[in-house]
């Protein structure tokens, strides 16, 4: 065991950790949850490359020892590798806003670099808060590296959220000239094209990663060296004007100053705008994941639209049984984000005075709901949607026999001559085209052209033939 000592006294340390009093007192106060540390690698390695970057300016400036700036610089591409994951073992919803886990960083790294620097397991040269967190805080650190945390998860959300998209983009140009009966509130209505169906989704999710690029500019803001309230009180002269490029070059990425240092203590809504945007794509793709639900429902007695590819048994009762289970997980996903949106959202609110102690709260919960986001979506993409397969023959038929044909016989005929053509195709099982004949409405060959349910997906075809076969006397 070994010694160490804050505000509060003394306590023995384990010989085998390298955390210190700070990080053990917050150990002692509560069992941990799941949500430690260790959990959230893009914020660990942020954290990591912040302190790196700032030892090296600090060095730069003479105030710090460059054989102690070199061991600092050790320890944390150690914790940017996820080598010292182990030790970094608190909490991320510990309370007293993020000094615990600042805290935690500090102690092992510094702990760390005095064994890199003279063989021992202690503070006997680098010490947390003199060398470690030299002219920083807790607010300008961690907040900092919960926004560059954020840069990469929400590359990762991008990444998969494009891929799903380039599935969705290649069946619709695979099957474009085939058609299926479309549905309003769970009806049968007019025909569409299985290319125009899931074009919808394209572009819905180029939608989403339009709204995800500017976010992923913001989230490279930070305000380092402008310590706890914004003022920079305990910074050096020179630290500003240094930090961007060396922390660009640690982290591997360009960041740049916030227009406002307060405003980043004050104001979360950044984190406010990230959950909502992860809000809306999953529950996007949660909709894109009912519509499989249900149109590959069946297969023997339900929509049977289409098909995918199973992938575990789906119940312990009924033998054969096969469940849309990828298509449930972005579902279950969905339900997680949108409950990690809210409380994003009272964490936000509740910001007081001149900093928020609430950024745990929504770090926590933006870094997770990113996780469900592309963990779903990845698995969704590459192990559904690029299976799926059409029932080609059954659509088609479905698409002939739909009563929805009857609002082109509307747009013919009038309103109330198409209910009559709707009614008589429903009472004989009949497709409209056929009901249209019978009625003594068109020709056979006319009203086989007009009423093809591929035709009548076409704008432009369409249009033509309704404008050249439009009853005068419709009304």
């Amino acid at each position: 065991m070994r010694k160490d000592s804050d505000l509060l006294g003394e306590l023995n340390i384990p010989d085998d950790v390298y955390y210190g009093v700070q990080t053990l007192r917050t150990l002692m106060l509560f069992t941990p949850s799941k949500e430690t540390i260790a959990r959230f690698p893009s914020f660990t390695f942020s954290m990591g490359a912040i302190k790196k970057a700032c030892a090296i300016v600090n060095r730069d400036l003479g105030l710090l020892p460059p054989d102690m700036c070199q061991s600092i610089s050790l320890a944390c591409d150690e914790v940017m590798e996820g080598e010292l994951d182990g030790h970094l073992v608190l909490d991320m919803l510990s309370g007293n806003d993020f000094a615990p886990i600042h805290m935690n960083f500090n102690e092992v790294i510094a702990c760390r670099a005095n064994e890199l620097l003279c063989g021992e397991r202690s503070f006997s040269q680098i010490q947390p808060n003199t060398h470690v967190n030299m002219g920083q805080s807790t607010c300008d650190t961690t907040y900092t590296a919960a926004r560059f945390a954020l840069y990469f998860e929400l590359k990762k959300v991008m990444s998969a959220l494009s891929r799903l998209k380039a599935a969705y983009q290649d069946i619709a140009d695979r099957h474009r000239n085939q058609v299926k009966v479309s549905h309003t509130c769970f009806q049968d209505a007019s025909p569409i094209s299985i290319g125009q169906f899931y074009d919808a989704s394209v572009s819905f999710l180029q939608r989403q990663l339009e709204l995800l690029e500017p976010l992923l500019e913001e989230s490279l803001e930070h305000s380092v060296g402008y310590t706890v309230i914004g003022t920079g009180l305990g910074s050096y002269q020179g630290f500003h004007q240094r930090i961007n490029p060396v922390l660009s070059q640690v982290l591997g990425v360009e960041t740049h100053f916030s227009r406002c240092p307060f405003d980043d203590r004050q104001y979360a809504d950044y984190f406010l705008r990230v959950s909502a945007a992860l809000k809306s794509a999953i529950t996007g793709v949660s909709k894109m994941a009912r519509d499989i639900r249900v149109m590959s429902s069946g297969p023997r007695a339900g929509f049977a639209e289409i098909a995918i590819a199973p992938v575990q048994n789906g119940s312990s009762f009924f033998p054969g049984k096969v469940n849309p289970s990828l298509a449930e997980l972005v579902n279950i996903a969905c339900y997680q984000v949108c409950g990690c949106d809210l409380s994003v959202t009272m964490a936000v609110e509740a910001g007081e005075l001149d900093c928020s102690p609430w950024y745990p709260v929504f770090t926590v919960n933006t870094l997770n709901a990113a996780s469900y986001v592309y963990r779903a979506v990845d698995a969704f993409a590459e192990k559904c949607v690029s299976t799926i397969q059409l029932n080609e023959a059954l659509n088609r038929q479905k698409a002939e026999k739909s009563l929805g044909m009857a609002s082109a016989a509307s747009a013919l005929f009038g309103y109330k001559n198409a209910t009559q053509v709707a009614r008589y195709a429903s009472e004989h099982d009949i497709p409209v085209k056929d009901a249209v004949v019978q009625l003594g409405l068109m020709d056979r060959e006319q009203a086989y052209e007009i009423f093809d349910p591929l035709t009548l997906t076409d704008v432009e075809k369409s249009s033509q033939l309704m404008s050249r076969s439009a009853r005068q006397d419709r009304y």
